[in-house]
């Protein structure tokens, strides 16, 4: 068993690798959509004018519109918020599973109760905090 997880693990470290190293030959040197003016296009990327032929050019991975620490902080109260929301949903949904499946069992049906509640409660706090949150970031960035 050691051996066949051994090569397992090896098939996919191979095929990572071989992925990784042939994706930049891939790339070919057209910007879609085309480059602005005074881009240039670098290894399908338009980067600005003056950038060294072959340069990786880095672009924000993020919205376009977060340009200050503000901004940046909400956007990642709100993917948090959004974690912990699809897990009280989650739990909630299990609860509800354990609920079904407790078969008139008392003490798992309280059980079961206790826990719907909660995650019932806890997807109240992360709406009420993202509402909380949305108005408080768009007061630091001035777009209240």
């Amino acid at each position: 068993m050691k051996k066949l997880c051994f090569i397992l693990v090896s098939f996919l470290g191979f095929i990572f690798l071989l992925g990784a190293f042939s994706v930049p030959a891939l790339a070919a040197d057209t910007c879609q959509p085309a480059c602005l003016a005074g881009e240039i296009c670098s290894n399908g990327t338009c980067c600005p004018a003056g950038t060294a032929p072959g340069a990786v050019c880095l672009t924000n991975p993020l919205e376009s519109n977060i340009n200050s620490v503000p901004s940046l902080v909400g956007q990642v109260i709100k993917a948090v918020l959004g974690i912990i929301g699809a897990v009280a949903l989650i739990i909630f949904v299990r609860a509800g599973g354990n609920y079904l499946f407790a078969y008139g069992n008392a003490e798992k049906i309280s059980a079961a109760t206790k826990s719907m509640l909660w995650a019932a409660v806890g997807i109240v706090i992360v709406f009420a905090s993202y509402f909380l949150l949305n108005v408080i970031v768009r007061f630091l960035t001035g777009s209240l």
